[in-house]
């Protein structure tokens, strides 16, 4: 079925092979890395709209202590790849075949429609994430800021090149042993692309002296593990965004597509190790660590605009009755400075109040956020049923043990929820496109935190969706047993191609497609782990390659990890949005 590679092409890499087999690790590795490429298309698959958003995020809420989360995921995922590309490698048998004659056929047809699914699903926030950053790089440089049927033009515009430049790199994976090897390597500079723009950023940073290396260092250690939901679900989130069911079907046919087989497979797991894990992991880093030296020190503060009615609010702080009894209005009054009680008398008699005077109480508010002891149970104790859940978690730990960032979080969502009418409610969502405008405003140059930092979204967001319209090109192939080439090939990885319409259609989907598909493709992605582990252990599978003894104990335990954590996972999503 896969004949795209050249015979004596893959000839010459088997020579090679066979020339270093006894050669030392370091002529060895060098030989391995000109001929890498299929752990590398993962890394550009997997560095895509989920990745980007859990990296931002953890970086934003906590800063450098999350680090570790993301290379232990990928670590965990390359466990399952490894075993897949063994097993591919050693039979020569594609996987949705061996899944089905030595598994069961109805695991094969599940793995096989979720990951079309997933990819078909998945391929709509891409395109929002592209229009969106493209849409902001725009404004920044231009100061146009369309609306309404201006902005859907724009917005479909932008999808439409994406699309067009996206099909022109995947259809070249066809074109034989060549096409394939242009089609690697232009993954590849995409990847690198990401991690030079985001390197950017972060050496940028670092002369300013925004980020404390020291911190840095401690956050690839397991010090800080969350307790909170919030925590909890942004470490699942993490597991989902490194390792997705599509890359499972993908990966093995890839490999299949070069002509791959038993020689490569010491290759295979070098690809997998320098063309996925590190990859993978140096992006996710410098982003996490770019938002952690800058965002993280303001995403609670408040801005001007976050105060709607700041007249209202002054006469609701500054009337005798705010005195009277313990209440959030008596609380904020006791706590602001003399300068801005007098400015909420002058605020409270007029009309409107100006941004100088916004401006103003914004930096007093500011100021009291950091306090440990502005928030006091008495005090706030008529709205605490009605604060966001992990400002609730937060409190039922031990108040010595919070840190600065939870204080801050407490104590401005709890005068979002005191005054609701008056202040805008705290979004913890960090988009690509508002990290860009909060570096900026943290000192950065524009240059770096708009354009740089942009081209890198839009180099995660263009192999992306490249990646998933070839593992639909494939997956269909499966499916319906179609050779890969020719029109049907090209026409199959269209199949994804509506996702297009995410620029303007995601922002409305999102939730109510999202949640079930994520459910349906996290519930997937361990019964594919646990098919590929049987297999592995399946002597009419592999023969007299079948692992044993030690070699099958470390292999086992391995898989099982990732399994039980790609379970828990699974497991804690559903819990958290169809039964708590």
């Amino acid at each position: 079925m896969f004949s795209a590679s050249d015979p004596e092409a893959l000839a010459a890499e088997k020579a090679k092979l066979s020339a270093v087999e006894n050669k030392g690790l370091l002529t060895r590795w060098k030989t391995f890395f000109s001929m890498t490429g299929p752990g590398w298309l993962q890394s550009a698959m997997t560095l895509g709209a989920g990745s980007a958003v859990a990296s931002l995020f953890l970086g934003a809420y906590y800063q450098y202590r999350m680090l570790w989360i993301q290379p232990l995921a990928m670590a965990l995922g390359i466990i399952m790849l490894s075993a897949m590309s063994y097993q591919t490698l050693t039979t020569g048998a594609r996987p949705f075949d061996a899944m089905r004659k030595f598994i069961h056929p109805a695991m094969a047809w599940a793995w096989a429609l979720a990951a079309l699914a997933a990819t078909v699903i998945w391929h709509f926030p891409q395109y929002g994430l592209a229009a969106g950053m493209l849409e902001d790089m725009i404004k920044a440089a231009t100061n146009w800021e369309p609306k309404g049927a201006s902005q859907t033009i724009l917005l479909l515009a932008i999808g439409t090149v994406f699309l067009i430049i996206s099909t022109k790199i995947t259809w070249n994976y066809e074109a034989g042993h060549k096409g394939i090897r242009i089609y690697e390597k232009a993954l590849k500079g995409m990847v690198w692309m990401i991690i030079l723009a985001f390197g950017t950023v972060v050496i940028y940073t670092t002369a300013k002296g925004m980020i404390s290396w020291g911190d840095v260092c401690k956050g690839f250690l397991p010090l800080h593990i969350p307790t909170d939901s919030m925590g909890i679900a942004k470490i699942t989130a993490a597991f989902s965004a490194a390792v997705g069911i599509n890359m499972t079907f993908l990966f093995p046919y890839t490999l299949l597509a070069r002509g791959w087989g038993k020689e490569h497979r010491g290759l295979s797991r070098f690809d997998l190790i320098t063309g996925m894990l590190v990859p993978y992991c140096l992006a996710t880093f410098l982003m996490v660590i770019a938002t952690g030296g800058t965002i993280y020190h303001t995403l609670e503060n408040l801005k001007p605009n976050n105060i709607t009615d700041l007249p209202a609010l002054a006469k609701q702080v500054t009337t005798e009755g705010a005195l009277a009894d313990p209440s959030p209005s008596r609380r904020l009054r006791q706590a602001l400075d003399i300068d801005t009680q007098t400015l909420l008398t002058e605020v409270a008699l007029a009309e409107e109040a100006t941004d100088e005077q916004k401006q103003a109480f914004c930096t007093a508010l500011n100021a009291i956020i950091t306090k440990r002891n502005f928030y006091t149970e008495e005090d706030f104790a008529g709205i605490q049923a009605k604060l966001p859940i992990n400002t609730i978690d937060i409190l039922k730990k031990e108040r010595s043990s919070l840190i600065d960032k939870e204080i801050r979080l407490v104590n401005r969502q709890t005068l979002d929820t005191a005054f609701p009418d008056s202040i805008k409610t705290l979004s913890l969502r960090v988009t690509p496109a508002k990290a860009a405008g909060m570096f900026e405003a943290v000192g950065i140059s524009p240059i770096v935190s708009r354009y740089i930092f942009g081209l890198g979204i839009l180099g995660i967001v263009l192999s992306s969706i490249t990646l998933q319209m070839l593992m639909a090109g494939f997956g269909a192939c499966e499916i319906f047993k179609w050779e890969p080439g020719g029109r049907a090939y090209k026409l199959a990885c269209l199949i994804p191609a509506v996702g297009m319409l995410g620029v303007v259609l995601w922002k409305y989907m999102g939730t109510w497609i999202a949640v079930p598909t994520s459910a349906i493709c996290g519930v997937m992605l361990p019964i594919a782990y646990i098919g590929f582990f049987l297999l592995n252990n399946n002597k009419k599978y592999l023969g007299d390659a079948t692992p044993r003894g030690g070699k099958a104990l470390l292999w086992n335990l391995g898989m099982l990890i990732a399994i039980t954590a790609s379970l828990g996972s699974a497991s804690y999503y559903i819990y958290s949005h169809f039964i708590k």
